[in-house]
């Protein structure tokens, strides 16, 4: 394990996430699809969740039996060893369902550590 604390990985994952949902914002799967500076980053954002997600301690990941950690890291695996043939529709289906949910179990995870959220420098 790193020298890094867990909260360090879990405001990466929260950042990276949120930046992810900013980055998607406005864009329906079409304009998506089509706009690969947007869907390079969307995927480069997921890539930084799921390292992060493989960073997390044992004892942190039950505290927070909601988040799928193991999801959550084998879509970076997916996402960094199958970059030839990733599917955006999923990719988009992530952004759309999965990191809203995500950074709320992040949220509350820090929360119940008492270790409140604080803004980091964009």
């Amino acid at each position: 394990m790193s020298s890094r604390a867990t909260r360090e990985y879990l405001l990466d994952m929260l950042d990276a996430a949120r930046d992810a949902l900013r980055i998607a914002e406005g864009y329906d799967y079409d304009a998506f699809a089509a706009d690969s500076r947007t869907w390079r980053a969307v995927i480069q954002a997921l890539e930084v969740v799921g390292e992060a997600a493989k960073q997390v301690d044992e004892v942190t990941r039950r505290q927070a039996p909601d988040v799928p950690w193991r999801d959550v890291a084998s879509m970076r695996d997916r996402l960094i060893h199958g970059y030839h043939s990733v599917r955006l529709a999923v990719v988009w289906g992530t952004v759309r369902e999965d990191l809203v949910p995500l950074c709320s179990a992040i949220e509350r995870l820090l929360a119940a550590r008492d270790e409140p959220r604080e803004e980091r420098p964009q």
